[in-house]
């Protein structure tokens, strides 16, 4: 049978920086206890017996224990497990689309890695234009405004480069018509002159 101490102090170590990372461990912690993970905001929603149920477990895990560095960490984690007191971090901007490839794995499955790789410069390629114009923040943080800002700086080079044909064709236009209005006063000194010389 497997040591759950060991397996999951292993896990914290292992968890490294990544936020998602922790969170996901914390839930599987939860699930490894024999708990649904659920945010210490709904559990004063479950039942009395399910809440009691949960700090006993934490109380008998400490009981008897020595105070460690990997134990302590081994404790947290396990209180935030079933006390629901880790917040699930937000997902930023420049990490969608690792989010978005991890929730939709089964969709390249059979794609090879060029394919992928071809799958991902669009997205990426997008995220990094709106991140650019916008920053990197939170996607719960992006707003209407971020939204119009970030439309209208995709717009502006087609425009810039619209109005710079538009002037090019006017000023086209305007030389075609002096041009032509010198061809006519030409044509009309040539017929002056030939009129002359006739009489």
């Amino acid at each position: 049978m497997l040591n759950k101490g060991a397996v999951w102090r292993s896990l914290v170590h292992s968890a490294g920086p990544d936020a998602q990372e922790r969170y996901r461990a914390i839930v599987a912690r939860a699930r490894l206890e024999g708990f649904a993970y659920a945010p210490a905001k709904d559990l004063m929603e479950r039942s009395r017996e399910e809440r009691f149920a949960r700090l006993e477990r934490i109380a008998s895990s400490l009981e008897d224990k020595p105070t460690t560095k990997t134990g302590t960490a081994d404790d947290q984690q396990l209180f935030s497990a079933l006390m629901g007191t880790a917040e699930e971090p937000l997902i930023l901007l420049s990490d969608l689309v690792s989010e978005y490839e991890k929730a939709t794995l089964d969709k390249r499955l059979k794609m090879s890695e060029a394919q992928v790789h071809k799958w991902r410069l669009p997205p990426t390629r997008a995220v990094r234009h709106l991140i650019d114009v916008i920053g990197d923040k939170p996607i719960t943080a992006v707003t209407r405004a971020d939204a119009i800002r970030f439309c209208t700086a995709r717009r502006l080079p087609v425009a810039l480069k619209m109005i710079d044909a538009f002037v090019r064709r006017s000023e086209c236009v305007a030389a075609c018509t002096a041009v032509s209005a010198t061809d006519q006063s030409e044509r009309a000194d040539i017929s002056r002159l030939v009129e002359t010389t006739m009489t």
